[in-house]
């Protein structure tokens, strides 16, 4: 339920960014929802460092994993820059995207043998972590693209505003947010598998319907799809994160 109530912060912001994002892009431009994550970042790191306390004691002996991390953030960032400049299925943009992957895979081989690595990969031999990663996994692939499709649907297709669109979105964050903490209280009471496979079958009718639409068909296919995908993304979210969370050690949680 704790996990529930979190995500509910998380869908309050999202539903302040929908309309803030939609005014900023009509008044300053497009690029300015990206600067906005510079103050955000700022604060939230400084407000993170000084008021977030671990719970369990940390050994004596654990040094922090420069390598890993540093491999991790150079893997990542030549990915995204392969995705993003020019075309994407270019020979230089496959050569970029190929470099990325071999980052990764130094970042796997470095993993494997540090005493104290960023990410454990010993920790995907227990069944629950490696199902619930990769289930999240897809999800947030799904999750992650839905809101860009459908706000370029509303205003490349419907014709609508960039505010109008940001406003229009909103309701499946509502849905979100309203259900979150009752997900949560109902997988402490009967388990997360039930819940999380309901929320992923809802999340994919979700896409399925978003897929039917065309330019003849009106917002309400789109309310439609927004709130199929709230009350899936309410029931897979916090279960599926608790079921993760809660099989491995404590130690593990970060």
């Amino acid at each position: 339920m704790g996990l529930g109530i979190n995500i509910m912060s998380l869908n309050l912001g999202a539903i302040t960014g929908y309309t803030l994002g939609g005014v900023m892009i009509t008044y300053f431009g497009w690029r300015s929802i990206f600067l906005i994550n510079v103050p955000i970042g700022i604060f939230g790191t400084i407000w993170g460092y000084l008021r977030l306390k671990t719970i369990i004691v940390k050994p004596v002996e654990q040094k922090f994993d420069f390598a890993g991390s540093i491999l991790y953030c150079i893997g990542l960032s030549v990915i995204l820059l392969a995705l993003t400049i020019g075309d994407p299925l270019s020979t230089r943009n496959i050569a970029i995207l190929a470099g990325g992957v071999a980052f990764f895979i130094a970042v796997i081989i470095v993993e494997l043998r540090q005493k104290y690595p960023t990410l454990d990969l010993t920790l995907f031999k227990i069944r629950a972590f490696a199902a619930g990663s990769l289930s999240a996994f897809l999800n947030f692939l799904a999750f992650g693209c839905g809101p860009f499709l459908r706000s370029l649907y509303l205003q490349l297709v419907l014709g609508y505003s960039a505010l109008k669109a940001g406003v229009l979105l909103i309701p499946m964050e509502i849905v979100i947010f309203i259900l979150s903490p009752i997900s949560g209280r109902l997988a402490d009471r009967y388990g997360s598998r039930v819940l999380c496979s309901v929320g992923l079958a809802l999340n994919a009718a979700a896409l399925f319907w978003f897929s039917t639409l065309n330019i003849k068909s009106s917002y309400s296919g789109v309310l439609i799809s927004l709130v199929l995908f709230g009350v899936g993304a309410a029931m897979f979210g916090s279960p599926n994160i608790s079921s993760v969370m809660g099989s491995v050690p404590a130690e593990n949680g970060g």
